[in-house]
């Protein structure tokens, strides 16, 4: 499927009727996708949050066959536990969620890690900040 994604419902579908959802509370769509900036050579940007930390390769490689099966060839799969606050920010701030276990609470998790991620914001422009003069210092060093 390398035309621009319009109908996501297969993908919804997918979750809801998926054999070992029990270990998924989530699943979001982020990226260009989310954003509605996807172009037809944009891929499918997907994080997956699970319940448990076991299992986790074998559960990525079970969706992205599953998901290849179905027509959608260029995927980026990640699983939402192993990021980072910055990254995790990128997957809910467009909250666009594909799929949600019934005892899952998606407005909880989304001001959760909205919360942590504005806690961390001035770290992170700091470490830019210093990043960028270490890069400005480096170029003036080579003229």
């Amino acid at each position: 499927m390398t035309e621009l994604i319009d109908d996501l419902k297969a993908v919804k579908d997918y979750f809801v009727n998926l054999d070992d959802i029990e270990n998924i509370q989530a699943a979001y769509l982020f990226g260009s996708h989310a954003s509605g900036k996807a172009n037809r050579l944009s891929d499918l940007d997907i994080a997956i949050l699970l319940r448990e930390e076991k299992n986790q390769s074998e559960i990525k490689l079970k969706v992205l066959k599953e998901l290849t099966d179905l027509g959608y060839d260029n995927i980026d799969l990640v699983i939402l536990n192993n990021l980072s606050i910055v990254a995790k920010y990128e997957v809910v701030k467009h909250n666009n969620l594909l799929y949600a276990a019934e005892d899952f609470e998606p407005n909880s998790y989304f001001s959760l890690t909205i919360r942590k991620y504005l806690d961390f914001k001035p770290y992170l422009k700091v470490q830019q900040k210093y990043l960028k003069e270490k890069i400005l210092n480096d170029q003036d060093g080579q003229s």
